[in-house]
């Protein structure tokens, strides 16, 4: 309705700066780059001093990829008067990407005691000195960022690996683990503590930091092994996963690994068969995140909940079609009063605020006005610190489903009516195979009296929970993934040596 005002008003002024750069912030906004481009543009050409639109015109290209190009208008912006730190932090993460390190680094430096320092700058300040084996600066820079943003796991990454650093590290062989999703950082992390001691370990969000440390080994837990490969060619890509469960995605995330760990000898042939992967070149390791929960090591949750009443964790997928949140958000803002005899932990996935930003506020608000419910706000926090706490998991199809398997407990899971229609829906994926291991809803009427149902009976389930839970992690439920990622590690490390004599 807004554009159509806008295009509306354009048609009488056809030139309106103002008009044309309301326009291309509604095209961008709906992701349609390329016009908005066209309308910044326009702008310009009864506005050629206007900086402002030449933020614009380096947001989109940046957006775009073309990271020379939205350099070049970011420092147009900053040049011309539009020194904001968002800009700034623009342009050099523009000039890093696009190949060209000192000048960013010499302009980082440079505003890098002013009001302009971001924590991301002083987060990027952080890792160029790291990689230039400046530690103690690097230390200072990023308790800089921490400051200002202590809940960042980005941050927190290179706060690990400053602490792992050590005095020999110039004579370890190097290990990188790229972050791409921040909670990729819970399940790197348990690999990464086996693994700093006796290599040289970098855990970062920052490809270009990574580039410049040249790591033998790089552990990815999304599909970003091939379109990275190129800036670190030379290493040997090992997938962790990020997850448990298919969506049409795992078996094309794996490409441009060089292997693969896994939870069983079940998920092993299923990598060999439908994902195509030689035998050797499929580890069984476990699944990292999960260390703490086999390990009986999660931490506290710091929630009052009321002993007395059962605590339900509601914990949904993010992916459109399959997410069970826009129906839960309406079922609970207009009936919230039906959960009051229990504990609600609400635990959204961190993506969600992005793809539902309405009914992630409104679920938020929810909590903020009912005592029994718990909104777990915090992108660092763990879900398996919330899966120990919880008596009964509420979710849809999130890998979190199967992480649950490993305490034994109900489980209720909603069925989206859209589920069919998304790419991401495989029906020989665990998430729809196994589906009988806990109560379906197709109705969210239905929902709370399955949810009494599965609690009045908690056993109801369990034999096929746990021949389900066998078939995932097998044997390997000891909560050491991190020790059996290092003994493969040392094998590929001892291979590479007797095929180099």
């Amino acid at each position: 309705m807004r554009s159509n005002i806008v295009l509306q008003e354009l048609a009488k002024n056809p030139k309106d700066p103002d008009l044309l750069v309301r326009l291309g912030r509604k095209l961008y906004g709906e992701q349609h780059y390329d016009q908005a481009l066209i309308a910044f543009f326009r702008a310009t050409e009864n506005a050629p001093d206007n900086p402002r639109i030449f933020a614009f015109i380096g947001s989109t290209l940046k957006r775009m990829q073309l990271h020379s190009e939205a350099a070049r208008y970011f420092s147009y912006a900053f040049k011309g008067g539009y020194k904001r730190p968002t800009t700034l932090e623009n342009l050099i993460y523009s000039l890093r990407i696009s190949g060209k390190s000192k000048q960013a680094r010499d302009l980082a430096t440079r505003f890098s005691q002013s009001d302009l320092l971001t924590p991301n700058v002083a987060n990027l300040l952080a890792m160029d000195n790291f990689t230039r084996s400046n530690f103690d600066a690097s230390r200072q820079f990023l308790d800089k960022a921490i400051e200002a943003d202590a809940d960042n796991l980005f941050y927190q990454s290179l706060k690990e690996t400053l602490q792992a650093v050590s005095a020999d590290h110039g004579n370890k062989r190097k290990i990188g683990f790229h972050l791409n999703e921040t909670f990729h950082y819970h399940i790197m992390k348990p690999i990464f503590d086996a693994l700093k001691d006796e290599y040289h370990c970098l855990m970062t969000a920052d490809l270009m930091t990574l580039a410049d440390f040249k790591p033998e080994v790089v552990f990815v837990a999304n599909s970003q092994a091939k379109p990275i490969s190129k800036y670190i060619p030379d290493a040997c890509f090992i997938y962790t996963r990020h997850g448990l469960i298919s969506k049409n995605f795992v078996f094309n995330a794996i490409q441009g690994c060089d292997y693969v760990c896994v939870s069983s000898s079940d998920q092993k042939r299923e990598f060999v068969k439908r994902g195509g992967i030689p035998e050797d070149r499929v580890w069984i390791t476990g699944y990292a995140q999960m260390d703490p929960l086999f390990q009986k090591a999660t931490k506290d949750t710091g929630l009052q909940l009321d002993g007395k009443k059962p605590t339900i964790l509601y914990a949904p997928t993010f992916t459109p079609g399959l997410s069970s949140i826009p129906a839960m958000t309406k079922l609970m803002t207009d009936q919230p009063d039906q959960f009051d005899d229990m504990n609600v932990i609400m635990k959204l996935h961190p993506l969600a605020p992005e793809i539902y930003p309405k009914e992630v506020r409104a679920l938020h608000q929810l909590c903020q006005n009912k005592e029994n419910m718990h909104f777990v706000r915090a992108r660092r926090e763990n879900i398996v610190d919330y899966l120990a706490h919880a008596d009964l998991l509420v979710s849809d199809v999130s890998s979190v489903v199967f992480q649950y398997l490993a305490l034994d407990r109900p489980v209720v899971t909603i069925n989206n009516p859209d589920r069919f229609k998304s790419p991401q829906y495989d029906r020989d994926g665990l998430e729809w195979k196994w589906r009988d291991m806990g109560e379906e809803v197709d109705q969210m009427a239905d929902l709370l009296p399955v949810i009494n149902r599965a609690l009045e009976n908690p056993t109801a389930k369990q034999e096929i929970r746990s021949k389900y839970r066998d078939l995932l992690f097998g044997d390997v439920t000891d909560g050491q993934t991190g020790l059996r990622v290092k003994e493969n590690l040392a094998k590929y490390f001892e291979q590479r040596a007797r095929e180099a004599v």
